[in-house]
């Protein structure tokens, strides 16, 4: 599908409602947040007539998700000219994601998937002095109320965004997990509050009839972009691959990118499956991950508490039991739902050899995150998320 900047697309047939969708991020190229992007796209459409703005290139990645999850439903493309990457491209973002929401005044939602420090700002603006119904999806950008040292300029924005200015009446921001509305409240007035929505992140299933079973060599796979934040745990990973060096029956597997500075630092059970710096494309990936039996998730636990995670939902849908450290999203998560993976440091080294060969602990496992899959497959949530929809103006 080849889109120019001044072709507009429609692709099949429905339209079940007055109010029109539109769909915007300006910020994104090619597969990037192509999961929960899409998502949420084919929920709306369930109910609503979708227009969608975004780069030409994304479009087609979106679309043929679509396609495969929610078939014969209606939405409509215009393309985004791309945004070079200089100092000023985020004020550039949102002054053509304000400019859409400007062109596209009535009775419509603007559902705006990504958001900086302008945008998140220009919008609530706009909202003020239009009375547009924007909802704006947050990511890790409220990690920003937790931060005590000095912030640089686009998280201060956003904290400015979160913690001090006026919402406007309309403004609604949508967060992936109710303990991040439960995190929220200790930062900003139950009057802001207010503002703000959860759903779980939806993510969709690739569960087969017959469930994994565990393997002799026991492969854990380490999902996304690992580099030396101290949100992402590099220590962690450290750490648990020296734990479990002793059986080498057990292989980590680094299966995306890592930053070029930290490969001489990884103990030699650590495989590096990519080129350091190159992402594999979705397909690698997900082949990636099938051949893993469990999947690593290091981070912090100091960190999410006001973001979500989508590489646990990797290890969910793809019935690879989770490795975690306790983090207050996993513990939601499990509370939630129930056990689908081992706490890493709430278990004695010994203890946890012990667990990862265990055969019906594994299957346990796996079972249950066949029945989360379920519960946070998007084409299952579609009612519930255009009820949440028409019940916020």
């Amino acid at each position: 599908m080849i889109i120019s900047k001044a072709v507009i697309i429609v692709v099949n047939s429905v339209n079940h409602s007055r109010m029109k969708v539109i769909y915007i991020n300006a910020s994104f190229n090619g597969n990037i947040h192509e999961i929960v992007d899409s998502a949420l796209i084919g929920m709306s459409v369930a109910e609503f007539h979708v227009k969608g703005y975004a780069h030409a290139d994304r479009i087609p990645c979106l679309q043929k998700i679509i396609d495969e999850r929610f078939p014969k439903r209606n939405i409509e493309w215009s393309a985004i000219r791309p945004i070079r990457n200089t100092k000023l491209r985020t004020l550039k973002i949102a002054l053509r994601e304000a400019m859409i929401i400007l062109k596209n005044r009535g009775d419509n939602l603007f559902l705006v998937s990504f958001m900086n420090g302008f945008s998140s700002n220009l919008h609530n603006l706009i909202c003020f002095f239009s009375g547009a119904k924007i909802l704006l999806v947050t990511h890790n950008d409220a990690e920003c109320l937790m931060a005590n040292k000095r912030l640089g300029f686009q998280k201060t924005l956003h904290r400015f965004f979160f913690k001090y200015v006026p919402l406007a009446k309309n403004l609604r921001i949508l967060v992936l997990g109710d303990s991040i509305i439960d995190n929220l409240s200790l930062h900003i007035s139950s009057k802001r509050l207010k503002h703000f929505v959860s759903i779980d992140h939806p993510y969709y299933s690739n569960v087969v009839s017959s469930q994994p079973h565990l393997r002799d060599e026991i492969n854990i796979g380490l999902p996304g972009r690992m580099d030396s934040r101290p949100s992402r745990g590099f220590d962690n990973l450290c750490k648990f691959a020296k734990d479990v060096a002793c059986d080498n029956r057990i292989k980590i597997h680094l299966i995306s990118s890592i930053e070029d500075k930290l490969v001489s630092k990884l103990p030699e059970n650590v495989i590096v499956k990519n080129d350091a710096g190159r992402n594999p494309s979705r397909e690698e990936y997900e082949d990636l991950i099938k051949q893993m039996d469990y999947i690593l998730l290091p981070y912090h636990k100091d960190y999410y508490k006001l973001t979500a995670s989508g590489a646990v939902f990797e290890a969910i849908v793809n019935l690879k039991p989770a490795l975690m450290f306790s983090t207050d999203y996993f513990q939601y998560l499990s509370k939630k739902y129930g056990d689908f993976g081992i706490f890493i440091d709430q278990t004695k080294n010994d203890q946890l050899l012990k667990m990862l060969h265990d055969e019906r602990l594994y299957d346990n496992f796996t079972h249950k995150e066949t029945e989360i899959a379920k519960a946070i497959n998007p084409v299952d949530l579609s009612d519930s998320f255009c009820s949440l929809i028409n019940s916020l103006w």
